[in-house]
C-alpha cells in the first residue's frame, strides 16, 4: 500500500476541512501547512476573546496508532500490536502533522490494546522507544505553543480482560473486537483505570482527553440484551464507580 503523504491526502481528499494546506500544481504557489492553520475564513464566534482557541476552528488532524491496515489484496483494519507503532521517529511524525496544518496535537496516551507510549507502573508499555514517544511529542507540542489531546479507553484493555475475566461483561466477548469483552465500571477495573488517567495527568497535563469505547456490554451500541456483570446483581458489595475524583485537581503545564 502507499504511503500516505500530504500531497497525496489533498489529492484524494480534494476539499479538507482540517487546516492542510491547498497543493496548487507548483511548489511556489504552495500554502506551507503551518502557515493554513493560522489562517481561517470562518467568521469568529461572537465570545471568541472568552474561549481558549480565540474562537478560531480546530484543526486536527491525526493517526489511529489503535490499529493497522494490512498489506494484502483485502486490506483490514487490526488491533496494532505494541511494537507495531513503537519504532516512530518522534520528530518526524511531529512535523508530518505540522505539515497538514494541524492547531492541536492528539496522540493516544493508552492505547485500547492495553499498552501505554509513555512511562507507567500501572500497565505493559510499548517496547524500545515507544515508551517514550508520548512524552517527547508532549514536549514538542509545548514548545510549538500547540494545545494537545490524550486518549484513554475506557471499556477495552484486552491485558486486563483475560487476566482478569471476572471484571468482564458476561456476553461482551461474543461482540467486537471478538473474544475480548468489554471491562465492566462496577468491577476493580475502575479503580485501575482512574489511577492511570491521574499518573497520567500528573507527568502530561493535556488540556484534553478523548475517552474511547464508552459502552457498557458492546463497542459503538448497547446491548438491549445481555447478561449483566455480577457485580450489578447485588452478589458483592464491591463496587468502585465512586473511586475516580468528581473533579481533577487543576494541572499546568510546565514551561519547555
Amino acid at each position: 500500500m502507499d504511503a500516505l503523504t500530504r500531497r497525496r491526502f489533498l489529492k484524494d481528499a480534494g476539499l479538507v476541512s482540517l487546516g492542510a494546506a491547498v497543493t496548487l500544481g507548483n511548489a511556489t504557489s504552495r500554502v506551507r501547512g503551518t502557515e493554513a492553520a493560522k489562517k481561517t475564513q470562518v467568521p469568529l464566534l461572537p465570545n471568541a476573546a472568552e474561549l481558549p482557541s480565540g474562537g478560531r476552528p480546530i484543526k486536527l488532524f491525526c493517526c489511529d496508532l489503535n490499529g493497522i491496515v494490512t498489506k494484502d489484496s483485502h486490506p483490514t483494519t487490526i488491533p496494532a500490536m505494541p511494537q507495531d507503532w513503537a519504532y516512530l521517529d518522534p520528530e518526524e511524525y511531529f512535523a508530518w502533522h505540522r505539515d497538514f496544518g494541524i492547531n492541536i496535537f492528539f496522540l493516544q496516551g493508552y492505547a485500547w490494546g492495553g499498552y501505554a507510549f509513555y512511562p507507567t507502573q500501572l500497565g505493559l508499555v510499548a517496547p524500545g522507544p515507544g515508551k517514550d514517544l508520548f512524552p517527547k511529542i508532549f514536549r514538542m507540542a509545548g514548545k510549538a505553543g500547540l494545545p494537545f489531546c490524550g486518549y484513554f479507553s475506557i471499556g477495552i484493555d484486552p491485558f486486563v480482560s483475560n487476566m482478569r475475566k471476572e471484571w468482564v461483561v458476561p456476553t461482551s466477548r461474543n461482540y467486537y473486537p471478538k473474544g475480548v469483552g468489554l471491562l465492566a465500571p462496577e468491577s476493580p477495573w475502575t479503580d485501575l483505570l482512574c489511577s492511570r488517567v491521574t499518573e497520567f495527568l500528573r507527568s502530561y497535563p493535556v488540556e484534553w482527553i478523548n475517552f474511547d469505547c464508552f459502552n457498557y456490554g458492546k463497542v459503538n451500541s448497547m446491548i438491549s440484551q445481555f447478561s449483566p456483570h455480577l457485580m450489578s446483581k447485588g452478589r458483592s458489595r464491591r463496587s468502585s464507580a465512586g473511586t475516580c475524583p468528581r473533579q481533577l485537581p487543576k494541572l499546568r503545564r510546565k514551561k519547555a
